[in-house]
């Protein structure tokens, strides 16, 4: 575990690097919560517990957002939620065709729990460009644990994959899918989970991601829960909500720590604020920062390859 948890920081300082070259005055990644709606309610997620649960952003604000980022000259990730699944939102076909036509640099990545996908959405999904990636956070791969931890029916969501896998491969999706679990890169389920994803779905790719506990605002069985002496690569994103609310980062689910309102401020502006600028220049480490990242522990690297690749090599028992 002590050389997994090296290994994860020296790669999140990697990827810190790379973005301090190229991405000091515009955002390598922006979320766009448009509807704060999910089906889901996983105990690993705050959704749950956030204040603005079924806010609605405004046409209006959707526009002035999209136009305020055609600021970005540089390739950058654009993903339609924050704490939100897209499936939820009526607007999404819209929302996505209009960041297309008027972003051109923005790489789309949709993440789903996919429960609500169907054949309609996904073609609507399908015939827009610039996507990317669509990742489904599944997660667990027994029908009873996985309706425990994510309140969702399994079957269900297996049909929906079902679906996707077949126009995944008669070339009616052309990104890249992935299956995702919120794991530790080191426990029997996490071997188990990807050796039964790749049984069931080869045309996908699997993904595990070290799970984080929302700047303490969820327990999570982790080893490691040190704050990270190091910067964080998020400090070059836009996370923002329904409420027009920018979040400090993906993990600041509830927006408690705010850094401005794209509703009254531009949302470049934003993120070049002299304070959060200074930071993302100097490399000072998290332990460092003050609040709220020195005391947010999340990781996130790489890593999956080393883990997927020796998990599908070996014998592990279905689910």
């Amino acid at each position: 575990m002590a050389k997994l948890v090296i290994d994860l920081l020296k790669e999140q300082q990697k990827r810190y690097d790379e973005l301090k070259v190229a991405y000091q005055n515009f955002p390598s990644m922006v979320h766009l919560e448009t509807f704060a709606a999910c089906n889901a309610t996983c105990s690993f997620c705050v959704y749950p517990d956030i204040r603005r649960k079924g806010t609605r952003m405004s046409d209006d604000l959707i526009d002035k957002v999209i136009a305020d980022l055609t600021a970005i000259t540089k390739p950058f990730t654009f993903l339609p939620f924050k704490l939100s699944d897209p499936f939820m939102e009526p607007r999404l076909a819209r929302v996505l065709k209009k960041v297309n036509f008027t972003l051109p640099l923005a790489r789309i990545e949709i993440v789903t729990n996919g429960n609500l996908m169907t054949a309609e959405k996904l073609k609507e999904v399908a015939a827009i460009g610039n996507i990317c990636k669509l990742v489904v956070s599944l997660n667990y791969c027994q029908a009873d644990i996985y309706r425990r931890m994510m309140g969702l029916d399994f079957d269900r969501t297996l049909q929906r994959l079902d679906i996707l896998h077949r126009m995944k491969i008669d070339g009616e999706i052309y990104f890249t899918v992935m299956l995702r679990r919120f794991g530790t890169y080191t426990s029997d389920d996490d071997r188990r989970f990807v050796h039964w994803a790749h049984s069931r779905y080869p045309a996908f790719k699997v993904e595990l991601i070290w799970t984080n506990d929302w700047l303490g605002d969820r327990r999570v069985p982790r080893a490691d829960s040190c704050v990270p002496n190091i910067p964080c690569p998020r400090w070059f994103d836009l996370s923002i909500t329904a409420t027009g609310e920018v979040a400090y980062c993906c993990m600041d689910g509830d927006a408690k720590y705010v850094k401005g309102n794209v509703n009254s401020q531009n949302a470049i502006d934003i993120y070049n604020q002299p304070e959060l600028s200074w930071r993302r220049k100097t490399g000072m480490t998290r332990q460092d920062a003050g609040l709220p990242c020195n005391r947010c522990n999340y990781l996130q690297a790489s890593l999956t390859s080393k883990v997927v690749h020796s998990a599908a090599a070996s014998k592990q028992p279905a689910c």
